[in-house]
């Protein structure tokens, strides 16, 4: 952004905050998932942009299995006054869980904007297992029995047509924002503009921050306290099975959103 917009809009968010006191706000906009596909790296570059105010705590999952917070709950975690409001709670796509979700935000907010990231479903769902190995969910030593189950609940969230669909319906397509992961990691000044146009500020804006990435993942400790290190990998047998399962699920999927994903494995 350049620093005259920059200025105007610090001038006119200061000047708001010292007459008038701000009790929070209601999102703008949300990214609704999926888990392990860039969602907090997403969320900590919008942090950067001076007209975007994200929630104080990444994943408030305001909609995802109510625990009784109310709308002052929620809007407590959106502490300055900006242009858009954001959060980003993976769990709102995780629908074998919660089946409620999309409606339930319809509810509330019914203009709000949606942003789906994705990654290569296999990929994805083998970081999620070790999510779940530091989180002590499950023994890392049963990765290969684990996947055996293919309605398992980490390829459920693979499913990407069927985790999006109540929103497709819900909400329509226009106002959702499909964008893999891939290319937020490979090409971060262009997917961060789309991002900011998609959301309506500013899509010049840049930051330094925007140049760093976090791999969280390669860095987690099992229950026992070894790093995970690498991930594990399937037999071409196992891979071959999970890609035939999941693949009907991404066709309609790729049809839907209309990009091909053409370097996933599925």
């Amino acid at each position: 952004m350049p620093n005259s917009l920059l200025d105007r809009f610090r001038r006119r968010s200061d000047s708001r905050s010292s007459t008038d006191e701000f009790d929070g706000a209601l999102p703008t906009f949300i990214i609704i998932g999926a888990m392990k596909s860039g969602t907090s790296a997403l969320h900590r570059y919008l942090r950067e942009h001076p007209q975007v105010c994200m929630s104080t705590r990444k994943e408030t999952n305001f909609f995802f299995r109510p625990k009784g917070h109310d709308l002052a709950w929620y809007r407590s975690h959106f502490t300055k006054p900006a242009d858009q409001y954001g959060e980003a709670s993976p769990n709102y796509t995780k629908r074998h869980m919660d089946d409620g979700v999309a409606q339930r935000m319809y509810d509330v907010l019914p203009d709000v904007r949606l942003i789906y990231l994705v990654r290569d479903p296999i990929e994805r769902a083998v970081s999620h297992f070790q999510h779940n190995v530091y989180k002590s969910r499950v023994d890392p030593d049963y990765f290969e029995v684990y996947f055996d189950d293919l309605d398992n609940q980490v390829l459920q969230t693979s499913r990407y047509h069927w985790q999006l669909e109540p929103f497709v319906e819900t909400y329509g397509l226009d106002r959702i924002l499909v964008m893999a992961s891939e290319k937020l990691r490979d090409d971060r000044a262009e997917s961060m503009a789309q991002v900011f146009r998609f959301i309506d500020v500013d899509p010049e804006f840049s930051s330094p921050a925007f140049d760093v990435e976090s791999h969280v993942t390669s860095l987690m400790k099992g229950p026992d306290g070894e790093l995970l290190g690498r991930p594990p990998v399937f037999s071409a047998q196992q891979h071959g099975m999970i890609a035939d399962h999941l693949r009907p699920d991404i066709d309609r999927f790729r049809a839907l959103v209309g990009q091909d994903f053409a370097n996933w494995s599925v």
